[in-house]
């Protein structure tokens, strides 16, 4: 997994990823310019939780997948 911020300062996404022990996660990320970012626009992102499942070449298979703690998730990766 790959966890995305768009949050409007850096400053909040650093307290947040210290806060639930993510900062040093090297999956982890921090997008400059959120929602006009080039990764919001190739994704089609428009809101957040956004749940994106690529495939190995990095092409979206779902671009809005269920959320990672739901049981659809489960049933959805199990049937690829």
């Amino acid at each position: 997994f790959i966890f995305i911020s768009m949050d409007r300062s850096k400053e909040d996404w650093i307290n947040f990823s210290a806060r639930y022990g993510f900062l040093n996660d090297q999956n982890n990320y921090y997008l400059v310019n959120n929602f006009n970012s080039l990764t919001a626009k190739k994704y089609s992102i428009k809101e957040i939780p956004r749940h994106i499942v690529l495939d190995v070449t990095n092409h979206p298979v779902n671009s809005n997948a269920p959320m990672i703690d739901e049981k659809s998730i489960d049933h959805y990766l199990n049937r690829r």
